[in-house]
């Protein structure tokens, strides 16, 4: 799962994620996520192709 702290109601969605879904964070900026959340710190373009190629490389979302 995937989510903005600054766009509702996308930001809300994070209080419905399963437990043991991998959720992230992209923002450039220092954020407050709560416990859990993997914070990828970079723009949203690059943020999302560092998130692509981890993907690709491991086949998984849990190794950032």
């Amino acid at each position: 799962m995937f989510f903005s702290v600054q766009v509702y109601p996308v930001a809300g969605l994070i209080h419905y994620a399963q437990r043991g879904i991998p959720v992230y964070l992209i923002d450039p900026k220092n954020v407050d996520a709560p416990s859990g959340v993997i914070i990828i710190r970079d723009k949203a373009s690059t943020g999302m192709a560092r998130l692509k190629d981890e993907i690709r490389k491991t086949g998984s979302l849990y190794g950032i």
